[in-house]
């Protein structure tokens, strides 16, 4: 196996950190390169400014060549340094006598995966294009002599804490449920409620990541109206009954492409930290509010729901670490729907409207209703068309 290894103990603990690129040779990262060159000489002249990633086509006008052993050397040196900094950092993730963090280099674009069927406690698997390396890790580098080490930590920070979730089981229920919605999907083709749940999964499985990922940060923000639009794009999706319509839908305006404030990557976030702000007010931990120029300083807030109906985004600064890290505990072990509940009742403790929350239990029940409403009449649509007899249908 064509793979580079590299060991170390933390607290006594046995950590690995693997690359494999048995898929990932000279030749297909010739090509990554040569697509990563071709992609920021065409920014140059764009200037695309919704680019997330290390910004290269301002400063670069002709690109050296990065040699595969380069690129390989450097992806081992700087992600095993981050990896053994996060774990040094965040113990919790080591959940056995020791652990192997093993990453399988593919090609594919920007693409970072975590393989729950292969994991075990000693074991954590993922899939990394070969090309996000040469973007994150690499290339700012060579051409630069620096890399984002922030964002890194935060990014597999991430990816770790799903790790950590799958090993502790806090995701079985997720698993199961979502099985028997995929079931219902295929046989009832009713793909908006498969893409309906699987957000509302989504709102704890990656907000909670991305909360932990920004724990240290001294300031979190919230956007009423990415949840104001995270709620239309719902709207939108439950009216998209067929796979060719719902998957392109909720993956470009809900999931994983909208990392923007109407993604459920940044609502889960935000419902993580309204809890958070619950529990400082039960604490009495005073902690700032910041809208446009004005500053709110205490713990109570009593402005807060009027403040989100404005639709200004607010800014929350100097929350204690023993606030967040009690929030982060407290969600930990909680699944989709009674991640909603907890949000939910810390949210009317808060004094915030229904209307301005992310997601309630209620809102959820009648999403769920109008979707197998809507497919229940697309299909009856479909088989008129066809020609065919509608026999009552049954919506388990």
């Amino acid at each position: 196996m064509d793979k580079i290894e590299h060991y170390d103990n933390i607290d006594g603990k046995k950590i690995g950190i693997i690359l494999i690129f048995d898929t990932y040779g000279e030749k297909q990262y010739k090509k990554d390169f040569d697509r990563f060159v071709a992609y920021h000489k065409k920014l140059s002249l764009t200037g695309d400014k919704k680019e997330i990633y290390f910004k290269f086509y301002n400063q670069i006008k002709e690109f050296a060549f990065i040699p595969y052993n380069k690129f390989r050397e450097c992806s081992m040196d700087f992600f095993s340094k981050i990896i053994f900094y996060l774990l040094k950092n965040n113990p919790c993730f080591i959940v056995s006598n020791g652990l192997n963090v093993q990453v399988k280099i593919v090609r594919s674009e920007d693409y970072f995966e975590y393989d729950d069927e292969v994991s075990d406690p000693e074991n954590a698997c993922f899939e990394m294009a070969g090309s996000l390396f040469l973007q994150l890790i690499v290339a700012p580098y060579f051409y630069f002599k620096h890399i984002d080490f922030s964002y890194l930590y935060r990014y597999f920070l991430h990816e770790l804490t799903h790790f950590a979730d799958d090993m502790k089981g806090y995701l079985l229920f997720n698993k199961k449920y979502e099985e028997k919605i995929n079931k219902l999907a295929r046989v009832k083709s009713a793909y908006n409620l498969n893409y309906l749940y699987l957000s509302m999964f989504n709102l704890r499985e990656e907000g909670l990541p991305d909360f932990i990922a920004r724990e240290n940060s001294s300031i979190f923000d919230i956007n009423p109206q990415g949840i104001r639009q995270y709620n239309n794009n719902l709207n939108k999706l439950i009216r998209l009954t067929r796979k060719r319509g719902a998957e392109p839908f909720y993956e470009r305006e809900i999931g994983f492409d909208n990392l923007t404030p109407s993604g459920e990557y940044t609502n889960g976030r935000v419902m993580c930290l309204f809890i958070a702000m619950c529990i400082a007010k039960i604490s009495k931990s005073p902690y700032n509010i910041l809208v446009g120029s004005e500053k709110f300083f205490g713990y109570e807030h009593s402005n807060l729901n009027k403040l989100l109906s404005s639709n200004k985004v607010i800014h929350v600064s100097n929350l204690s670490r023993e606030v967040i890290t009690k929030a982060i505990s407290l969600i930990k072990p909680v699944t989709h729907y009674y991640f909603i509940k907890l949000y939910e009742d810390y949210c009317k403790k808060l004094g915030i409207s229904n209307n301005n929350m992310v997601m309630t239990r209620r809102r959820f029940y009648e999403l769920k209703k109008k979707a197998i409403t809507y497919a229940k009449d697309e299909k009856k649509k479909r088989l008129k068309n066809r020609g065919f007899v509608v026999v009552k249908p049954e919506y388990d």
